[in-house]
């Protein structure tokens, strides 16, 4: 997969050189064709007539620019041929004298004239910047695409070495990723993140593993919001507290007061006591700005049941604001509202807490099962933990790749072994079918060995194919049987492989010293390796062991095989 990655690298890298060459090349073009128009120009005004200059210095001196202007158009009139093809606004070409046009309406032509080749250069030249300026930002992003493309590249080769399974589990694990990272508001640029950066914080944090004791201490509270809210929205005896004042962080401490003073009088009064208008109690008196601050259902809390409603109330404020208070320390921004409105902030925040703790999950799971493997992957950032799951699809197309490459191997060795077993069994069925087409083209006969040696005399071939049976029992001294056929085949008793085993033992049989002798006296520029075969007591088999390649082993069915050629 690397070498993929590095393919789209040098091809993009390509793409970017020829980026670079055709900004160069319209900033030469633009610049050429700025240089020939004003050449055009400047020409046709210097073929002119010395007249023209003439008329254009008394023109330029002149106060009186209308004065002229008449001057100036008989000059260029007198020069139609040289000034003739000027271009002017509107694609017009320029109108002579000649051609019925008066003077004035020429020198306001003549000023159109350079009025819109300076218009015409200048949103040339803003052109050639802007198309430069996109240029460019296609190479930077090529740029960019290259290094991402190498760098998933290498992810999906390392990737790779995952089973099939693991691999199959980790990309089922991209569409809960990324419904978390959505919710979270990482998924996209705007969103929760831009409102709530606590988020993005979190996630970094959870991810380094950083910060763990301070996130630990909201995870704990993450259910309380929800059950605060629910005691505000539904209050046991279904009475409805109100204050004259929203009870806010920044008031916890008046809270705190209201919520100690109210304890004493309810005390008070479910000891027998009552709030009296004239000459009130300690307790009473104690109670007063809570009492004057709070009603419940439009009327004073001035009984037990409807104070114990109002204190109900205030601990579940106090509550509300010390987790408030809690996530403000933790750096996260709570409003000011009411206890309501806060409770619903703070819920909405655990809510989203869990999210970022069900992230950081599945991040310590891939690290998991990459570790396992022996795959050592930084996963400290949600882009490093993005782009490891996104490489997961190209690494297992590599895998599956391989796994086909081995397949066809596996698949080309067993066809190989079939092949070499179907070339000698049609080896063996050559063989039949060579001595089959032997017997019947000739005759075979079983020529005693006395017989054979008087046939040696004549000098001419007897027999088309000679098969010497148990040849290890055939002398040296029976050479002249190599004569007596083109084709000779000596039979041993077992197929030996020459050099790495010797024939058996040979059975002597009665033979004369003469002869030997006579090949010890003529043969003696024989290779050593065969010499040492001629000698008394060697076998033909020998012989024929000693002239085969030693890398070649002996069979019948080439033995066959030869008797059909």
């Amino acid at each position: 997969m690397a070498s993929v990655g590095e393919r789209d690298a040098d091809e993009l890298s390509g793409t970017t050189n020829l980026i670079d060459y055709l900004i160069e090349l319209t900033t030469r073009a633009a610049d050429h064709r700025a240089t020939e128009a004003y050449r055009r120009i400047r020409t046709g005004v210097d073929a002119a007539p010395e007249r023209v200059s003439a008329s254009l210095l008394a023109l330029t001196a002149g106060e009186d620019r209308e004065a002229s202007a008449p001057l100036l158009c008989r000059s260029v009139g007198s020069a139609v041929d040289a000034v003739a093809n000027l271009p002017v606004a509107n694609g017009r070409t320029l109108v002579t004298a000649a051609a019925g046009v008066d003077e004035r309406t020429l020198w306001a032509r003549l000023r159109e004239t350079r009025d819109d080749f300076t218009i015409r250069r200048d949103r040339l030249r803003a052109e050639n910047v802007r198309l430069a300026t996109e240029l460019r930002e296609i190479r930077d992003l090529a740029t960019a695409h290259s290094g991402q493309s190498a760098q998933q590249g290498e992810l999906a080769a390392e990737l790779a070495q995952l089973s099939a399974e693991k691999l199959g589990t980790l990309a089922d694990l991209w569409p809960r990723v990324s419904k978390a990272l959505d919710i979270c508001g990482l998924a996209r640029d705007e969103g929760i993140t831009r409102q709530r950066p606590w988020v993005q914080r979190a996630v970094r944090d959870r991810f380094a593993g950083t910060n763990t004791e301070q996130w630990g201490r909201l995870l704990e509270t993450r259910s309380e919001p929800e059950r605060l809210l629910d005691l505000l929205r539904n209050p046991a005896d279904e009475r409805v507290v109100e204050f004259d004042r929203p009870l806010t962080v920044r008031h916890i401490g008046i809270a705190r007061r209201w919520l100690r003073d109210g304890s004493a009088l309810l005390t008070y009064l479910r000891a027998g006591g009552s709030c009296r208008r004239w000459m009130p109690s300690r307790p009473q008196k104690d109670a007063r700005q809570l009492l004057d601050a709070v009603l419940v259902d439009g009327q004073p809390a001035d009984a037990a049941d409807t104070l114990n409603a109002v204190l109900r109330r205030i601990e579940t404020e106090i509550e509300a604001m010390r987790l408030a208070k809690v996530w403000s320390e933790a750096g996260v921004a709570v409003s000011t509202a009411d206890a309501a409105v806060v409770l619903v902030e703070l819920a909405d925040n655990a809510r989203l807490l869990d999210w970022v703790t069900y992230l950081g999950q599945l991040r310590d799971w891939v690290a998991g099962a990459l570790g396992e493997s022996g795959i050592d992957i930084p996963m400290t950032t949600v882009d490093s933990f993005v782009r490891v799951l996104r490489a997961v699809p190209a690494a297992g197309r590599l895998r599956e790749r391989e796994r086909r490459h081995a397949e066809t191997a596996d698949r080309a060795k067993r066809l190989r072994a079939e092949l070499a077993a179907n070339e000698t069994s049609l080896r063996d069925v050559l063989g039949r079918l060579a001595v089959l087409e032997a017997r019947d083209r000739s005759t075979v006969r079983c020529v005693p060995l006395a017989e054979l040696a008087e046939l040696a005399g004549s000098g001419e071939p007897a027999f088309d194919v000679l098969i010497i049976d148990d040849a290890a029992d055939i002398g040296i001294e029976h050479l002249y049987l190599l004569w007596l056929a083109p084709t000779v085949i000596a039979v041993a008793p077992k197929v030996t492989t020459v050099g790495d085993a010797q024939p058996p033992p040979s059975v002597p049989v009665p033979r004369t010293s003469a002869k030997p002798t006579l090949a010890d006296d003529h043969l003696a520029g024989i290779e050593p390796r065969i010499r040492a075969v001629l000698r008394s007591g060697g076998s033909i088999a020998e012989l024929f062991a000693a002239r085969t390649p030693p890398t070649r082993q002996v069979s019948t069915a080439d033995k066959l095989a030869k008797v059909s050629g």
